[in-house]
This record gives structure tokens, sequence and C-alpha cells, in this order.
């Protein structure tokens, strides 16, 4: 009974992605805190027509990055989220649990990366588009 306990999860990996997914997420607040303000300048409100229309990845982060700044609960969402993900991977044998440790750090990069990039999307816009 013993061996079938060790032999299951992968402890180091998920420590991994649970790192990844914490630099990720502040990083991307710490993004949101600075640009926030140069933002408004910008397009003026989070939810104005153009920006849901033609910007709609761009808003959404902006609009949630906001809403999770504005609450200590969105705190809860990670938490929650790397507590998913440890009970999938402790159930999984040792082998598998890497795999799928590692198919989790891709995906936590996968979706910060495209945050980033709809989030600079929102600055570069108005610079590469003419006014006429």
């Amino acid at each position: 009974m013993k061996q079938m306990i060790t032999d299951r999860g992968d402890l180091r990996g998920y420590f991994l992605s649970a790192v990844v997914l914490s630099a990720s997420v502040t990083l991307l607040l710490l993004l949101y805190r600075s640009l926030d303000p140069v933002f408004m300048q910008i397009w003026g409100d989070r939810s104005g027509w153009y920006l849901d229309t033609y910007r709609t990845w761009g808003a959404k982060v902006w609009r949630l990055l906001y809403r999770s700044t504005s609450s200590w609960l969105f705190l809860w969402i990670p938490v929650l989220w790397l507590l998913a993900t440890f009970l999938f991977q402790s159930a999984l044998k040792e082998s598998k649990a890497c795999v799928f440790n590692k198919i989790h750090i891709v995906l936590i990069l996968i979706l910060s990366g495209l945050a980033f990039f709809s989030f600079f999307g929102l600055i570069l816009m108005p610079l590469l588009t003419t006014t006429s």
C-alpha cells in the first residue's frame, strides 16, 4: 500500500508550475498597475464602443485586470486553480503527472503570452493607426 502512494504525483513539477503561474499573474498585475493610467489617457474608458468592437481581447484583459485588482477575492481564483491541478496531478502515476505538469506550464505560458500580447495591443494600436 505504501508503494502505491509514493509513485503518484510529481511534486517538483507541480511546484514549478505553481511558480510559473504565480509569476505570470504577478507580472500581469504589476503591468496593469503601471499601465492603467496610460490606458485611461489613450482610451478614456474601459468599455468604449471602439474597444468593444475592434479591440475585444485587449479590452477584456484590461477589464479583467481592473476587476481583479479591485477585490482581494480575485486571489482565490489562482489558489483554487493550483489546488485543482494539485489534486488532479497527485492522482496520476508519476510519469503521467510529469507530462501533465509540463502541459500545465505550457498552457500557463501560452495564456499569459496571449494576455500580454493583447494588453500591449491596446498601447500599440493608437500608434499604428493614422488619424486624418
